[in-house]
This record gives C-alpha cells, sequence and structure tokens, in this order.
C-alpha cells in the first residue's frame, strides 16, 4: 500500500506546480501595488491642487464659491481619512513582499534543473518544496498581515495569463 502511495505523489511535478503559483501570486501581487500606486499619485495631486490653488481660486471662483467651498471641504475630508484607506499601507508593504518573492522565485528556478533532471531524490524535493512553500507564507504574513487584499477575479485572471506567457517563452517543454 505504501508503494502505490508513493508511485501516485510525483514530486517533481509538484515543485513545478509551486513554482507556477509562486510566479502567479507575485503577479497578483503587483496588479494590487500599482493599483495603489495610482490611486496614491492621484489622491496626492488632487490634494496639492486644491491646496496650493484654493486662495487664488477663491479669488477667481468668486461667482462659483459653493463649489470650490465644496472641493475645498472634500479635500480636507480626504485629508483626514486618507490614512485609514488602505491604499498607503499598501504601497509601503507590497513593494518589499513583491521584491522577497521576487528573489524566492529566482531561487525555486534556480533549483528547478536539478529537480527536472532527476538530479535530487523525491525527499530533497519534497523538502525544497516545502521551503518554498513556508519562505512564501512568512513573508506575506509579515507584510500582508496588517492590510488583507480582496479576492480580484481581474488580477487573478491577468496573473495567470503573465505567468502562462513568462512559462511559456523560458521553458516551452514543461508545460
Amino acid at each position: 500500500m505504501e508503494d502505490i502511495r508513493r508511485e501516485e505523489i510525483n514530486y517533481q511535478q509538484r515543485f513545478w506546480v509551486e513554482l507556477i503559483e509562486l510566479k502567479a501570486h507575485i503577479y497578483y501581487l503587483e496588479s494590487f501595488y500599482l493599483q495603489a500606486v495610482r490611486i496614491e499619485t492621484a489622491l496626492e495631486t488632487f490634494l496639492a491642487v486644491v491646496s496650493n490653488a484654493s486662495i487664488a481660486g477663491w479669488v477667481i471662483w468668486s461667482k462659483a464659491q459653493f463649489l470650490w467651498a465644496s472641493i475645498i471641504a472634500f479635500s480636507h475630508l480626504i485629508s483626514a481619512i486618507r490614512p485609514q484607506l488602505p491604499f498607503q499601507k499598501r504601497v509601503r508593504n507590497l513593494e518589499p513582499l513583491i521584491n522577497e518573492l521576487r528573489d524566492l522565485s529566482l531561487c525555486a528556478e534556480e533549483r528547478w534543473y536539478e529537480v527536472s533532471e532527476g538530479l535530487l531524490t523525491d525527499q530533497e524535493i519534497n523538502k525544497l518544496t516545502l521551503e518554498i512553500q513556508s519562505r512564501k507564507q512568512k513573508v506575506s504574513n509579515l507584510y500582508l498581515s496588517s492590510i488583507p487584499l480582496p479576492i480580484n477575479s481581474k488580477y487573478l485572471s491577468e496573473a495567470g495569463q503573465l505567468t502562462q506567457v513568462y512559462f511559456q517563452k523560458r521553458y516551452p517543454g514543461e508545460n
């Protein structure tokens, strides 16, 4: 019975799947990061424009005082709630997380040769796979524990497509 179970487990395939999932995870996080950067930049730009133009705008827009006052009030509201919005935390936390996961991905790809060529035993491949999973979990917990990310099906789809292209170009016979 133990021999049957052992034959069912393909350790090389498990490592390959972990390699693919790691790359897809990086692309997924990059989408969140880019979105957060765009939103933060837009917020900062809006606040800077309103702040710097408020005095001049008040004189120029004297006929539309209510509109200008509303814009200024809205900018103050954004300034007040901005620390509670997730975008600053995402920018601050996702960048180092993505960089660490990229390093881990490169290390895993470097080890793929040994795995794919059968230079490692099943036990060594299993240990290597679990080390990758463990490192991925640790860095994710470190950077994402305070900023949980919602599931975004658009980002998942994009990450899947980018991952597929990445591996088709670099490992054409492996898929």
